[in-house]
């Protein structure tokens, strides 16, 4: 009985360590960029429009807002959920600051959490430009982990306009 008892205990204290992941949704972003977001339209298809405005290596640039949101439970703060991703063509990633990468196809990021339980919105942004007809469409895949288990995988299709 007390093996069943420890077996039980010990079960138990594995599943309240893990993070759990719900109500995942990805597209396109509604945003004033500062204050308040969310994902308006679910879509696997982002089309590059540069109606918004983005703060890029420190300089205002047209974009397009998108990103993604879950709700979730059993975060310890001080925890990193790790991401990586992967683009059919290569290209630049950054951020307000700064240019993270150049010419790759390929990174990371992390991200923490403010809570223990609650609901986590992810706003991105990609840069306005065109690009020629065999490079209008770039696939990107994430998968983002803790603990060395899958959390969540997302892939989308961002579509640039033609250039002229």
């Amino acid at each position: 009985m007390s093996r069943i008892i420890l077996v039980l205990s010990l079960i138990l204290s594995l599943s309240t360590n893990a993070i759990e992941v719900s109500n995942f949704s990805f597209g396109q972003a509604c945003t004033d960029g500062k204050t308040f977001g969310w994902i308006c339209h679910e879509t696997t298809d982002v089309y590059v429009n540069g109606q918004g405005r983005c703060l890029w290596n420190e300089e205002s640039k047209p974009c397009t807002w998108y990103g993604f949101q879950f709700d979730y439970k059993g975060y310890k703060i001080g925890d990193v959920i790790r991401c990586t991703y992967k683009t059919s063509e290569i290209g630049s990633a950054g951020n307000p600051r700064e240019v993270v990468t150049n010419n790759s196809d390929s990174g990371e990021y992390s991200l923490t959490l403010d809570s223990e339980s609650g609901h986590f919105y992810n706003p991105q942004y990609v840069i306005f430009s065109t690009m020629p007809k065999e490079k209008q469409i770039i696939q990107s895949e994430s998968v983002c982990k803790f603990g060395g288990e899958e959390l969540f995988r997302y892939k989308f299709n961002t579509h640039y306009p033609l250039a002229k």
